[in-house]
């Protein structure tokens, strides 16, 4: 394009890295209307595999609703479509979006390989899919249309009942298959890459669809979510997030083990599963922190002291507020522990004024002596994750990580291998900070630091062994 294109190529380069413009730059806008028409009805043909497809996924064998729903995303081309970074999405829904079950659905059979679908109501149909989009849940769809009509004492659009709903959700799903039918139909090639996790204890399947088309790459993706009928509790939603995140830090078996498992009772092979490096690294930080979890409690005091800097009106005026910590984010670590460790004398003190029990003398040596690991650690997550690395720039960065801590915690002996030394882990607990050699002197006595040492001295080893496992494939 640059020798080709040049006046073109000059436009995109003059755009902000990372900008909406630059990222949509080549976007080919393609409307509805170039696959539905611009009548105000609709008839289109899906094939009978599809509509078996959307069957499966709806209906069981009694006629009721299976326990599954795939959300309204984007129709294809309702708006445009996008290139390499848009997906034919199936996005994720509240909990009441679960499409109630009907004894018929809305597909018509008209040959032995086809079926008619048939939307009466093209512009009720696209507007209940530009709700869905904008994140509103199909219950409250028809409220929503109720309240604008009466409020433009105009009724173009109608009122769709949840079961009309339903159906026209039903109905993107088909005719997105369809669209992708076609289009796969009209190209050389395509590639597949199909992913799988788990969300309130189910599986779900993401599975890519890349080709090519008129000099154009495009990357669509096709979401199947179960979800289930619960009511919107906070508890619902807290059981699931933390279901997930129980399988990303490998607390128990998740999707991948699942499927594993399955085809190995079916006596197959050909399954490999792949895990990014950054998501290993994620892992083996996840033992170092529960490690840390035995010694001194760290991450459920961690949770308290962030609180205690949100929840007085004084503390926040006086020091500010503690950055959010989350399991999977390392970086967020690394600031607490920063924000905490510059504020320690005031937050003690603050402590005393409010009358609330300060973390002991312990936990505030762990905290300064972990700062400075998960510093490294942080930039390590951060050199894994740039679009170009490539898979020797990830081991790369394991190995330089490896090495620091070799190199700060481990000694080798004439004749041996190298192992961890204890005298390195008390020299780093007793001057990782301002405050650390007053502590682990004054305020803790020679058992507690032998406990200490040794334990920071574990969760080190397991840390280091643990990333040399590692293997990216």
């Amino acid at each position: 394009m640059k020798d080709q294109h040049k006046t073109k190529y000059e436009e995109f380069i003059s755009l902000p890295k990372g900008s909406r413009l630059r990222l949509s730059f080549f976007d080919l806008p393609t409307m509805m209307d170039s696959f539905l028409g611009g009548t105000r009805s609709c008839h289109l043909e899906i094939p009978n595999g599809i509509v078996e497809l959307i069957r499966e996924l709806y209906f069981n064998g009694d006629g009721v609703v299976a326990d599954v729903v795939l959300s309204a995303g984007n129709i294809l081309g309702v708006d445009n479509i996008r290139g390499a970074e848009n997906a034919l999405s199936v996005d994720t829904v509240l909990q009441d979006d679960f499409i109630a079950g009907v004894e018929a659905d809305e597909f018509v059979e008209e040959t032995d390989s086809k079926h008619l679908l048939v939307i009466p109501d093209r512009l009720q149909f696209e507007t209940v899919i530009k709700c869905s989009n904008a994140m509103v849940s199909f219950r409250s769809i028809t409220r929503v249309f109720g309240v604008f009509g009466e409020a433009l004492k105009n009724s173009r659009l109608g009122r769709p009942t949840e079961y009309i709903v339903g159906r026209y959700i039903r109905s993107l799903v088909a005719i997105n298959l369809t669209a992708l039918r076609i289009i796969l139909s009209n190209v050389w090639g395509f590639s597949l890459l199909v992913d799988g996790a788990t969300h309130g204890s189910e599986g779900y399947f993401d599975v890519r669809v890349a080709f090519e088309l008129s000099g154009t790459i495009f990357d669509q993706h096709l979401l199947a979510i179960p979800m289930g009928n619960l009511s919107h509790k906070a508890v619902n939603y807290a059981e699931r997030v933390l279901v997930v995140l129980t399988t990303m830090l490998g607390c128990h078996g998740g999707f991948a083990k699942l499927i594993e498992q399955a085809c190995g009772d079916l006596g197959e092979g050909g399954v490999s599963v792949n895990w990014c490096g950054s998501h290993q690294l994620n892992l083996a930080v996840g033992v170092f922190i529960d490690a840390l979890i035995d010694l001194v409690n760290f991450r459920s005091i961690l949770g308290a002291e962030i609180t205690f800097t949100r929840k007085f009106e004084s503390v926040r005026s006086s020091i500010g507020i503690c950055p959010t910590y989350a399991n999977t984010r390392w970086e967020s670590i690394s600031e607490c522990c920063d924000f905490l460790s510059s504020n320690y004398e005031e937050i003690m003190q603050l402590h005393k004024t409010k009358g609330v029990t300060a973390p002991s003398s312990s936990w505030w040596l762990i905290l300064f002596a972990i700062g400075e690991l998960v510093e490294k650690i942080k930039q390590c997550f951060r050199s894994m994750q740039y679009r170009t690395v490539t898979m020797k720039d990830q081991y790369e960065a394991l190995e330089y990580l490896v090495k620091y801590f070799q190199m700060k915690f481990e000694e080798q002996l004439e004749g041996e291998e190298a192992s961890g030394s204890i005298v390195k882990v008390a020299k780093h607990i007793g001057n990782a900070a301002l405050y650390s050699s007053a502590l682990y002197n004054e305020k803790i006595d020679e058992i507690e630091q032998h406990r200490l040492e040794n334990g920071l001295s574990n969760a080190i080893t397991g840390f280091i062994t643990g990333i040399n496992e590692i293997k990216i494939e």
